[in-house]
């Protein structure tokens, strides 16, 4: 079912450039079952006592950072819902608030404050923000009815 235009699958691009980053990281010495990114993770309280956790905390509170280590290999794997977007952005607003009001379980990457997130968003076909994508599936923009059938599928 075609959604719209702003609506796309990527499949060959994404799992594409996805194989090359694999390969790049063989090619550097690495075997494939230790393929791992770690992230400095930091945790922290805010002012309603609700712990967050994020790359980045905001400058006037106590932050412990959380050890995460990530396998690549695995997490390309999975059909996992990761939302490309900006701090500023009104519409990657509303496309949080859509995902945590329906349950969704998402990563979300600042293509701003992440140089390989932003160099993944472009990867993906992503000319603005929010992109969300799923899989080899893409969409551009936030709409109720297209996160809808975006997720109906």
């Amino acid at each position: 079912m075609k959604l719209n235009n702003s609506i796309s699958s990527n499949r060959g691009i994404f799992r594409c450039a996805m194989l090359v980053c694999a390969l790049m990281l063989v090619g550097y010495g690495s075997s494939i079952s230790s393929l791992s990114y770690a992230a400095e993770i930091k945790k922290w309280v805010d002012e309603n006592g609700k712990t967050h956790y994020g790359e980045q905390a905001p400058a006037a509170v106590a932050v412990d950072r959380v050890d995460v280590t990530v396998n690549v290999v695995e997490a390309a794997a999975v059909d996992s819902v990761v939302l490309y977007s900006t701090s500023w952005c009104g519409y990657c607003k509303q496309a949080r608030r859509y995902l945590a009001a329906n349950g969704i379980a998402y990563r979300e990457y600042d293509i701003e404050r992440n140089l390989v997130a932003k160099r993944q968003h472009q990867l993906a076909g992503g000319r603005g923000v929010p992109l969300l994508v799923r899989g080899d599936q893409t969409i551009s923009g936030f709409s109720q009815s297209n996160y809808d059938r975006f997720f109906a599928q």
